[in-house]
């Protein structure tokens, strides 16, 4: 299956399409994350936007959506990338 996480109803379909497959949820991992350019360095509000989508609402949806699906003992693991350094320029 293909779709963006920054698309509401593609998480949705994602998420209905697991439970079809497979019934429960044992392991959720959020790992999706994007970046346009650092906030400082010129990011705009529509970049950023994009960037809250993917790597905050998506994985807040699909906690929602499978609450009542987690097997028990099931795990939730939430990756983010945090840079040591100011935000790099120009990276896309």
């Amino acid at each position: 299956m293909t779709g963006n996480a920054g698309v509401e109803e593609d998480v949705r379909s994602f998420a209905e399409k697991v439970l079809e497959c497979f019934g429960r949820v044992d392991v959720l991992i959020n790992n999706a994350c994007i970046t346009h350019r650092g906030i400082l360095s010129g990011c705009s509000f529509k970049e950023f936007n994009e960037v809250l989508r993917v790597g905050v609402f998506a994985p807040y949806l699909l906690n929602l959506l499978f609450r009542d699906h987690f097997s028990r003992g099931a795990s939730i693991v939430n990756i983010c990338l945090l840079y040591t350094s100011p935000s790099p320029r120009d990276r896309t």
